[in-house]
């Protein structure tokens, strides 16, 4: 909507709607989208899988397990250029869901997984996370 469209005078009332209905970032988090990449003692790394456009919540559990790091699918590509991931290209905002104590379990983004992601508007440096990896932006 363009305000420039309608005309607007001193004695014109706006309205707010609040919709009961609109969903959580925390709470709009799509499992099928996510491959596990490995498995430590502590928890689990995870990547998409499918291509995503907008926004993106990174799950605080996958399986069951903790996810402690997130990372794309061209981690660990041979080559000494750096790769561009193609499901994260048009990932504008990324939210971290948190777990029950209101802090993260995610701990490390991995090397170069939103390398040239520029469409990337907001990344949540939440509490928890330690570790970004070289070029991870």
């Amino acid at each position: 909507m363009n305000l420039e469209d309608f005309p607007i005078f001193s004695d014109t009332i706006f309205y707010t709607i609040w919709n009961p209905e609109l969903i959580d970032v925390h709470d709009d988090i799509h499992p099928e989208y996510f491959t596990k990449v490995k498995e430590t003692t502590d928890g689990i790394e995870l990547k998409l899988n499918v291509k995503v456009i907008g926004k993106l919540t990174i799950p605080k559990e996958f399986d069951g397990q903790k996810v402690i790091a997130f990372s794309s699918n061209t981690k660990g590509k041979v080559g000494s250029a750096r790769k561009v991931d193609p499901v994260l290209l048009e990932v504008t905002h990324v939210f971290i869901e948190k777990n029950e104590n209101g802090k993260v379990n995610l701990k490390t983004i991995e090397s170069e997984t939103f390398f040239e992601c520029t469409n990337l508007r907001y990344f949540e440096f939440a509490d928890g996370l330690e570790k970004i990896g070289a070029a991870a932006f």
